[in-house]
């Protein structure tokens, strides 16, 4: 069983950025600003919110999450405590202590994944595999970078990206949030210390 205490650096520094994270926004926010800019992104209209700023900030926020998850599969670092056993293989919703924080929003339908296969529901760890293998983490970072700049102008990110491969982007981005807040919640992420 591996402890905080006996990680390496650079893995607890990964979840430490997870946690930070979701500092910044809740899980269900997340989810509903990175639909938002896939949607903004992939029209021929530039951003219509009145801030402009949110499509870059978010997108810069979410990219803590790289470095993060491709930490986690370099390492192969497990927390015991994010995996779920379970004997029929059916995410058992009812456990929402498995899904849900100790924040403001418990709701649980608020917090439940809903990209996330039942394998990848029960070991987080899975999802993050899948994304990493997707491509590297340069390559993901110039898809979020390309992501606010698309969401801000005239253009579609079709022009750049087969419509194929936006809906890929945007179903691995989904998961690694979805399995990075599983990761959050399960571990129990301790406050950062002064």
């Amino acid at each position: 069983m591996i402890t905080a205490t006996s990680e390496d650096k650079d893995v607890q520094y990964a979840y430490q950025s997870i946690h930070d994270f979701f500092d910044n926004y809740h899980f269900s926010a997340a989810i509903k600003e990175t639909n938002r800019i896939f949607k903004a992104a992939a029209a021929e209209k530039a951003w219509i919110c009145r801030w402009p700023f949110r499509p870059v900030y978010f997108m810069e926020t979410l990219q803590q999450l790289l470095p993060a998850a491709f930490v986690l599969q370099k390492h192969g670092s497990r927390r015991d405590a994010c995996i779920i056993t379970s004997e029929t293989g059916i995410p058992d919703l009812a456990q929402i202590q498995h899904y849900v924080g100790s924040h403001r929003y418990k709701q649980p339908w608020n917090n439940l994944p809903r990209h996330l296969n039942a394998a990848q529901y029960h070991d987080p760890y899975l999802a993050i595999r899948k994304f990493t293998a997707r491509q590297t983490e340069a390559a993901w970072k110039q898809v979020c970078k390309d992501l606010a700049e698309y969401a801000l102008s005239n253009s579609s990110m079709a022009d750049q990206y087969p419509a194929a491969e936006i809906l890929s982007f945007r179903l691995h981005l989904l998961r690694l949030i979805e399995a990075c807040h599983l990761l959050q919640v399960r571990s129990n992420l301790p406050q950062p210390q002064p």
